[in-house]
């Protein structure tokens, strides 16, 4: 009889045991690498926009380079707010196509379009949207890569900024850039007026972020504006770079 009782009360601790044994949360992923936002110009009626997206690339026989994409979209509207298609939008000889909320450049090879020293638009209009040509005659930023190498520390401050000693940073003359930083537990966004501006991170905020792998994303752009009849069409030069690093 007391065996039964003992074996019994063995029985009711494990089950009891194993009703107190609560899962483990899952794994809190890694953020998603950034990709190029469009930036409409709400105060006008068309936004085109040309962007080089480019980022840190490692090859065996070449080493580490940047590595660029360009892309163009645009996105118009009537008079009354009202999305519009034009009947073509071309950028640099490429069409534009439906893409989502935008129209966006396609190209057969990897690096999408090679903008010069000025990017060239036209438009065939149609209703609200009218006829036009342009030549924006500034670069489009080029941003080779960003002061800090692959990791960062989060018990030491530090500073970011744009490295315009590398040969791949091509900037001129922009109106404002953006950093994003991107980790498991937060994002961190900072706006500064010039290329030449760094911002400052103290412990505290990167250790917001949440350590591992962390994305700094950066934005420089341009933007130039014309009416056209009461038609405004906004031309927004853009660079976006980004770069994994590790936060220990």
């Amino acid at each position: 009889m007391s065996k039964k009782i003992l074996l019994l009360g063995v029985f009711a601790f494990l089950i009891g045991a194993c009703k107190d044994e609560k899962p483990s949360p899952p794994p809190i992923p890694d953020p998603e690498a950034p990709e190029l936002e469009f930036t409409y110009i709400k105060t006008a009626d068309a936004t085109l926009q040309a962007a080089y997206i480019s980022t840190i690339s490692i090859e065996h026989q070449v080493g580490t380079y940047t590595s660029f994409t360009g892309v163009a979209r645009a996105k118009f509207y009537d008079l009354n707010g009202i999305k519009a298609l034009p009947k073509s939008a071309i950028c640099e000889g490429y069409t534009l196509e439906e893409n989502g909320s935008w129209l966006e450049s396609h190209t057969e090879n990897e690096q999408g379009i090679d903008f010069g020293s000025t990017t060239s638009w036209q438009v065939e209009g149609r209703g609200d949207v009218p006829t036009f040509t342009k030549e924006v005659l500034s670069k489009v930023p080029e941003i080779g890569d960003i002061n800090i190498r692959d990791s960062i520390n989060s018990r030491d401050s530090t500073w970011i900024k744009i490295n315009l000693e590398s040969a791949f940073t091509f900037i001129g003359n922009v109106d404002s850039v953006n950093y994003t930083l991107s980790g498991k537990l937060s994002e961190l966004r900072y706006n500064l007026a010039s290329a030449n501006d760094s911002i400052g991170l103290s412990s505290a905020q990167l250790k917001s972020l949440g350590t591992g792998k962390i994305y700094i994303k950066v934005e420089a752009y341009r933007l130039e504006t014309e009416s056209l009849q009461g038609y405004k069409v906004a031309y927004v030069n853009k660079g976006m770079f980004y770069k994994p690093l590790w936060l220990h």
